[in-house]
């Protein structure tokens, strides 16, 4: 994973990944870690649907006991802010609604108050424009 990342290859990144989940390899916090360095690649790229995806299954692929110890705050709060920069709201809303009952209800509120904040902020720019 590490590899393809370092040589800008994102879709084999992420199709390692999946290679290691389907085969059980990726376990615990190493996994995390490397769902956090595809997310912050995809981020950096501009891959705000792929970095949605790679949430999502860092939460439901990973055992219960492993999702509560996830992906960091900052991390999250910046891959759902991407998603509304980018229209990718409803996108975000689903992969939130999916993780929800996976990464508490103090993380769950945060995102959805991130979601909120930013499409209000949005839409105040809009009418500001027009």
């Amino acid at each position: 994973v590490t590899c393809c990342l370092k040589a800008r290859d994102l879709s084999r990144a992420v199709l390692s990944l999946e290679y290691l989940d389907n085969d059980g390899a990726s376990l615990g916090t190493g996994r995390i870690s490397m769902y956090a360095a595809v997310i912050e690649s995809c981020i950096t790229s501009g891959e705000v649907t792929t970095a949605l995806q790679m949430v999502d299954w860092a939460y439901t692929r990973a055992p219960p006991e492993d999702a509560r110890t996830g992906l960091s705050m900052d991390l999250l709060k910046r891959v759902f802010d991407s998603a509304v920069y980018r229209g990718a709201e409803a996108e975000a809303q689903n992969v939130l609604d999916a993780i929800g009952l996976r990464v508490g209800d103090h993380v769950r509120n945060a995102l959805q108050d991130t979601l909120t904040t930013r499409r209000s902020s949005r839409a105040d720019e809009s009418a500001y424009k027009g």
